[in-house]
């Protein structure tokens, strides 16, 4: 059997030459018959991750680099969250952009936001926040304040699942 090739979706002629019709499709696992799990986050407001932080970790740094490598993501955004500080260097043509703190990130969003918002008329890039590590309550209840209204931005916040838990214990009764 021959190298795996990617095939752009029928009827798209996605390619290294053009935009693929699911630029933030990412495998994010396999079954027992190995078969592959994709999703396509720009779908998704978020994506929280449950288990151990290393394999949550993992799992980030292989969708940065998944996202990073295709070329059917060329318009993809990618923000990695206190981790994948390297990542720029390794693929310096990529589009992926390390910060160090959340906040930074949350800001950095509110102001593609604005520029969204003043370019109404414009086809917006997906953005994907990376977060391998969970975010404090107020932190996390700004980021799915900004991501519930996004409009038409198409931004995915992938995060461990104790975030969302941090959230819905900081949440008003």
């Amino acid at each position: 059997m021959g190298p795996a090739r990617r095939r752009s979706p029928p009827g798209r002629g996605g390619g290294p030459r053009g935009a693929g019709a699911y630029p933030t499709l990412v495998t994010i696992g396999g079954t027992e018959a190995g078969d592959l799990l994709l999703l396509n986050l720009a779908q998704v407001p978020a994506l929280l991750l449950d288990g151990n932080p290393v394999h949550i970790t993992a799992v980030c740094t292989s969708v940065a680099l998944e996202l990073g490598m295709s070329p059917w993501a060329s318009d993809v955004e990618v923000v990695t969250i206190g981790f994948g500080e390297d990542l720029p260097r390794l693929l310096p043509t990529a589009r992926i952009v390390h910060m160090r703190q959340a906040g930074h990130a949350l800001r950095d969003l509110s102001e593609r936001f604005l520029e969204a918002h003043q370019m109404s008329e414009t086809r917006h890039q997906p953005y994907l926040l990376l977060c391998a590590s969970a975010l404090d309550a107020d932190l996390a209840r700004e980021f799915a304040d900004i991501i519930d209204k996004a409009g038409t931005v198409p931004v995915t916040l992938v995060t461990p699942a104790s975030t969302a838990a941090t959230r819905a214990s900081g949440s008003p009764a």
